[in-house]
């Protein structure tokens, strides 16, 4: 519920972000929350990373796009545990295990325990890494269900948020343009007057040095 409430009425993603990680982190007494977000580079995907206070305390915490772990998060649409992908790995034949075991590598280079995909309108904006217990105890149906009703929410609440900041660079520099097409005319005010005043002189007499002076 307080997630809930954090996820409706915050509009700035960082705050946001850093509410959901304290309240998660908290609440489910493990050894860390990050959310991993999309960073676009040329308006491509190009990797998933925390934000800078984080990524400051464990560079580990970023994937670049073409990473197994994120292909395997496109494909299943659904949050993983590291414990079901071992089983996984272990059901599946040899020759397929591939894919599988650098989803799992990808898992312990993060650190995490469980990591859900974020999505918003059918696009994959985040990954939410979960770290393990506390108390060294597996994840419970209880934790498990409310990362499922969290994760299209946070969606949501983190797309609002991009939304909410593109309109305010949009103002700022919409602000900056104003401005600046403000101050250019004010120039052209100037030059025009200064030549209106000059055209005025010049024709008010017929005396050479007078009209050059």
């Amino acid at each position: 519920r307080e997630i809930s409430e954090d996820l409706g009425f915050e509009i700035n993603r960082d705050i946001l972000v850093r509410k959901i990680r304290t309240k998660l982190k908290e609440g489910m007494k493990v050894q860390y929350v990050a959310t991993l977000l999309r960073v676009t580079e040329g308006g491509v995907t190009d990797r998933f990373e925390a934000l800078p206070d984080m990524l400051s305390q464990n560079p580990k915490l970023s994937v670049k796009n073409t990473s197994p772990l994120v292909h395997f998060l496109r494909e299943h649409k659904h949050f993983s545990l590291v414990e079901s992908l071992e089983r996984k790995i272990e059901d599946t034949t040899e020759d397929k295990r591939g894919p599988l075991i650098a989803s799992r590598d990808e898992f312990n280079r993060l650190g995490a325990a469980l990591v859900a995909p974020i999505y918003a309108q059918g696009h994959l904006v985040a990954i939410l890494t979960i770290g393990p217990k506390l108390s060294g105890d597996t994840f419970s149906n209880d934790d498990v269900q409310m990362v499922e009703v969290l994760s299209p929410q946070i969606g949501s609440a983190i797309q609002k948020a991009n939304l909410f900041e593109e309109v305010r660079q949009f103002g700022e520099s919409l602000k900056v343009r104003v401005e600046a097409a403000t101050s250019e005319l004010q120039e052209r005010n100037v030059s025009l007057q200064t030549l209106q005043t000059i055209t005025k002189d010049v024709t008010r007499t017929l005396d050479f040095n007078q009209a050059v002076q």
